[in-house]
């Protein structure tokens, strides 16, 4: 009996967090966290994905009711460095202590899903994992604070959805990857302070067939953008008031 009862209980895994934590590090194999484990954690800064094969996140408490209470007030460093990454839709939205996203080097996300830093106003940089392939819908809408996007040697990316980084109002530049096929209606629209965006150099490889109505809307900064000679097709205002 005893043997039959720890077989049926050995996949629980149970996790008691002390109030004075600074750092929490979350296992490989933890699918989600219950809403009252970051109650009371006033010294927590940083949280901490560990390394290990798969991380699936997702459920992370962020919600209102915790905003509200000061929760997460005080957490502003998410390191993920697990090997294979899936962040579910919304999973950090309104994270606004958020400051810092690392991932590992080898770390594999296939996919930033929609609104997953949406209204992260205090977020600096990202850095966006070499595998990934589409940006999707509002992922960093908002995230006035940023002002640096870096794509690792990506040569997989192809979409950036709607809005992606729209209202990323301290963005200055960024380098587009000539693997990028479509940039989607108002995926970087207010950004005001975009100065230049430009595709990394590759003579032989251009793969941009359409910008998208509104792409860079009220980019007022923005000097000037040179269209891939793949390019077919850019949509109406476009470039609606980029002044400078």
């Amino acid at each position: 009996m005893n043997k039959i009862q720890e077989k049926e209980i050995s996949p629980l895994r149970l996790i008691f967090a002390p109030k004075n934590l600074e750092t929490l590090k979350i296992a490989e194999n933890c699918l989600s966290m219950n809403s009252s484990i970051l109650n009371h954690q006033k010294n927590l800064t940083m949280i901490e994905y560990e390394k290990g094969l798969t991380s699936f996140i997702s459920y992370f408490p962020n919600y209102c009711n915790h905003l509200c209470s000061g929760a997460l007030n005080q957490i502003n460093t998410i390191r993920i460095m697990s090997r294979y990454v899936a962040l579910q839709e919304n999973v950090f939205s309104h994270f606004e202590s958020l400051q810092v996203v690392e991932f590992g080097d080898a770390t594999r996300i296939l996919i930033i899903p929609k609104n997953a830093f949406l209204g992260c106003k205090n977020l600096q940089k990202i850095s966006i994992p070499s595998l990934c392939f589409t940006i999707e819908e509002a992922a960093f809408k908002g995230c006035s604070s940023l002002k640096s996007v870096v794509f690792k040697s990506n040569k997989n990316l192809k979409y950036i959805r709607k809005e992606a980084f729209c209202n990323c109002s301290a963005l200055a530049s960024i380098e587009i990857p000539t693997s990028v096929s479509v940039i989607c209606e108002g995926a970087f629209m207010n950004c005001e302070k975009l100065e230049k965006a430009e595709f990394k150099k590759c003579k032989d490889f251009e793969s941009l067939e359409a910008i998208e109505k509104y792409a860079f809307k009220n980019c007022t900064s923005l000097v000037s953008f040179t269209l891939p000679n793949s390019c077919i097709f850019v949509g109406p205002a476009c470039f609606m008031n980029c002044k400078a």
